[in-house]
């Protein structure tokens, strides 16, 4: 029961569509779902959004 994604976004290197989920578990965080053409799930990882983090020499 996630409901639509916050995003639907797409890359050179994949052949569909990959959409971005947001949640927060005491930082707020991402879930990326990477679907075929034919919008079955052939991947899925979580990843963080790092806030007001200090900038990288």
């Amino acid at each position: 029961e996630f409901g639509p994604p916050a995003m639907v976004d797409s890359v050179v290197s994949w052949n569909g569509p990959i959409l971005t989920y947001r949640w927060n578990d005491g930082s707020d965080m991402f879930y990326f779902v990477y679907l075929d053409s034919a919008n079955v799930v052939r991947r899925a990882h979580p990843g963080m959004e790092y806030r007001n983090a200090p900038d990288r020499d």
